[in-house]
């Protein structure tokens, strides 16, 4: 079968419905090396809680470590503290939407290739472990991006590197950036050519920023 696109060679669900209670006992689908399995539940109340989620996608693993709970009430969304096991690495975090949205994410050993596969410009691609956290708040209009990562034994335009380390404060207001910050940067072998890329490509997050922020304001 397809959905929204994507085709699958066989797929499986197993649910109870009890008055506004929906009960996942499995949920199941596969197309090739590519699956998804989950169970959990919805309380008809804008409660959820995931109990099971598997997923492998191009070679890549993910499961969770523990229960996932989030409630989406009113269009205002809260996760509580989760964690992810993708691959050899670990991602946690946690969101929060109390006056003001905020998420907090934290990462170790987590490849970066997991989110560059997706792109299709060459500048924006790199290979490498990623640590570090990553704040990203939300409010009256204000998109507000804190992160300190640490890159290590990549590649980036071909050239292999030991570790970038690199903070970032970025403020966003009515679509524009407004306050940016910039701590430290280890060159990439310290070859100005490359130090030039990777600037591009901290352009390039920007400018996705200020059309994230744009959407946003656009969504009805």
């Amino acid at each position: 079968g397809t959905w929204e696109n994507r085709s699958f060679e066989n797929g499986t669900v197993s649910a109870i419905i009890e008055d506004k209670t929906i009960k996942i006992e499995n949920c199941h689908f596969k197309s090739g090396k590519d699956f998804l399995q989950l169970s959990g539940q919805y309380d008809g109340n804008g409660n959820y809680d995931i109990s099971r989620i598997q997923l492998a996608h191009n070679d890549n693993y993910l499961i969770n470590a523990n229960p996932i709970n989030f409630s989406y009430k009113d269009s205002v969304l809260n996760v509580k503290p989760f964690e992810f096991h993708i691959n050899d690495g670990v991602l946690e975090g946690v969101i929060t939407s109390t006056g003001s949205s905020e998420g907090r994410f934290k990462m170790s050993n987590f490849d970066a290739n997991i989110i560059t596969q997706i792109f299709r410009v060459d500048r924006l691609k790199f290979s490498g472990l990623v640590f570090g956290e990553i704040w990203i708040g939300y409010e009256n209009n204000d998109f507000n991006v804190d992160a300190d990562i640490s890159l290590k034994k990549g590649r980036y335009m071909n050239e292999k590197f030991d570790e970038i380390n690199d903070s970032l404060d970025i403020e966003v207001q009515a679509g524009e950036i407004v306050k940016e910050t910039k701590q430290q940067l280890k060159q990439i072998n310290k070859k100005e050519d490359h130090v030039s890329d990777y600037e591009y490509t901290r352009g390039n997050l920007y400018s996705l920023i200020e059309k994230g922020q744009e959407a946003i304001e656009g969504y009805p």
